[in-house]
C-alpha cells in the first residue's frame, strides 16, 4: 500500500476579497474632499457646482482605489522579514515610484481634460509638471500609509490563520479524549473488564484485583487531563499505553504478547498525544480478539533521518482488500494533518508473514531540556 501523506489545511490567502472595502474607502475620502471644496468655495465666494468639485477631486481618490491591489501585491512579493530587509526596502522604493508616477500621471491627464468642461486649463505638459512638484511627496506618504494598511490586514490574516489552526489542534485532541473516553466506556469493554477484575477476586487474588482497577482509574483519569498539550514525549505517551494495555493483559491473559522496541534517543522524541492507544486498540478489536490462539502486538519507534517512525504490527488477520477506517483510525489522520501537514503519513498495510501494520512517520521533535 502507498503511503498516504497528510492534508494540509490552511487558510489560502484570496489577494482580492478586500477590494471591494478599499475601493469603498477611496470613494467615501473623495465624496468627503468633495463636500469639502463645495462648501470651502461657498464660504469663499468662488463659483463651483456640485458637478465641477466632484469631477475635479473624485478621479484622485478613484486611481488610488485601482492602484492599492499593486501595492498591495508588491507587500505580498516582499513581506516584512527582518533578516531580508534590504530587498523590502528596494521593492518598496521602486514600487513606491512606479505607482506614485502612474497615479500624477493619470490624473495629470483626467484633471486636463475634465477641467476643460469648466474653464481654460494649462496644456498637459505643464500640468504634469505642476502635479510632479507639488503633489509627489503627497503621494508617498499615501503609497506609504496604503503599504501600512496591507501589513496590518497580513499580519492580522497570519494570526487568525494561527488562531485557527490552535483551536483546529486543540479540537482534535479533545476529539482523542473523548475516542478514548468512549473506548474506555465501551460497554463491552467495560463488562470485559469488571470480569477479568471479578474472576481474579474469586481466585483469591485480590492484590491483582486491586492492581487492575487502580489502572482503570488511572486511565480515566488520564483521558479527562486537560493540561497535556498536544504533544508529548514518547516515553509519557507510552506511559499511557501503558495503563491501557495492562488492563488488555488481564482480559487476554496468556493469549496477548506485548513488546516495545524503542530506538536509543526515540523517548525524547514529540508525538502527537493519545496516538498510540487508538492504534493499539484498533490491532487488538480487528486482528486479535477475533483469534483464539496466542497473539503478538509490537510496538516500536525508530529515528530515521530527519524523521520518527512509529509502528504497531500484530499477528492477527490482516487487513481486509477495502478496508473502512474506524474512528480511532481516522481521528488519528486527521490530528497529524493539523499538527505536521503533508510531513506527515499513515499507512496501514498487509505484513508478508501475517498480520497488519500501521506505520506513522513524523518529523522528529525532540523535547526541550529540562523537561518534566
Amino acid at each position: 500500500m502507498e503511503s498516504t501523506s497528510m492534508p494540509n489545511d490552511t487558510i489560502e490567502p484570496r489577494p482580492g476579497r478586500h477590494w471591494p472595502a478599499a475601493l469603498g474607502f477611496w470613494t467615501a475620502l473623495g465624496v468627503l474632499e468633495s463636500i469639502t471644496a463645495h462648501v470651502r468655495a461657498g464660504v469663499l465666494g468662488i463659483p463651483a457646482g456640485w458637478q465641477q468639485v466632484f469631477v475635479n477631486n473624485m478621479p484622485w481618490w478613484l486611481l488610488w482605489g485601482a492602484l492599492t491591489p499593486a501595492v498591495a501585491a508588491l507587500v505580498r512579493r516582499a513581506p516584512a522579514d527582518p533578516r531580508r530587509w534590504p530587498r523590502v526596502v528596494f521593492v518598496h522604493l521602486a514600487g513606491a515610484a512606479a505607482v506614485c508616477s502612474a497615479h500624477l500621471a493619470l490624473e495629470a491627464v483626467i484633471f486636463t481634460w475634465t477641467s476643460a468642461w469648466f474653464t481654460k486649463t494649462p496644456p498637459l505638459s505643464r500640468q504634469l509638471t505642476g502635479f510632479f512638484l507639488n503633489y509627489l511627496m503627497l503621494d508617498l506618504v499615501t503609497y506609504t500609509v496604503v503599504a501600512g494598511a496591507c501589513y496590518a490586514f497580513e499580519f492580522y490574516g497570519r494570526y487568525r490563520e494561527t488562531e485557527l489552526r490552535s483551536a483546529r489542534l486543540e479540537l482534535g485532541l479533545s476529539e482523542a479524549r473523548m475516542h478514548a473516553l468512549r473506548s474506555e466506556l465501551n460497554p463491552h469493554f467495560f463488562f470485559n473488564a469488571l470480569n477479568a477484575v471479578s474472576g481474579l477476586v474469586r481466585r483469591e487474588e485480590n492484590d491483582a484485583a486491586v492492581r487492575m482497577l487502580a489502572r482503570m482509574a488511572e486511565l480515566l483519569s488520564a483521558t479527562l487531563d486537560h493540561d497535556r498539550g498536544p504533544e508529548i514525549p514518547l516515553r509519557e505517551e507510552l506511559a499511557l499505553l501503558d495503563r491501557y494495555l495492562d488492563i488488555e493483559r488481564v482480559r487476554f491473559g496468556d493469549r496477548l504478547k506485548i513488546d516495545v522496541d524503542l530506538d536509543e534517543g526515540a523517548a525524547g522524541a514529540l508525538v502527537p498525544t493519545f496516538m498510540l492507544q487508538p492504534l493499539v486498540e484498533n490491532a487488538i478489536r480487528h486482528g486479535i480478539a477475533k483469534r483464539s490462539g496466542r497473539s503478538q502486538i509490537e510496538v516500536s519507534a525508530r529515528r530515521e533521518a530527519a524523521g520518527l517512525v512509529l509502528a504497531v504490527r500484530d499477528t492477527g488477520e490482516g487487513v481486509h482488500p477495502e478496508p473502512r477506517e474506524g474512528v480511532g483510525l481516522s481521528n488519528t489522520r486527521a490530528r497529524l494533518g493539523e499538527l505536521y501537514g503533508k510531513e506527515a503519513s499513515l499507512v496501514l498495510e498487509n505484513l508478508p508473514g501475517g498480520g497488519a501494520c500501521v506505520r506513522v512517520t513524523l518529523p522528529l521533535r525532540l523535547e526541550a531540556a529540562g523537561h518534566g
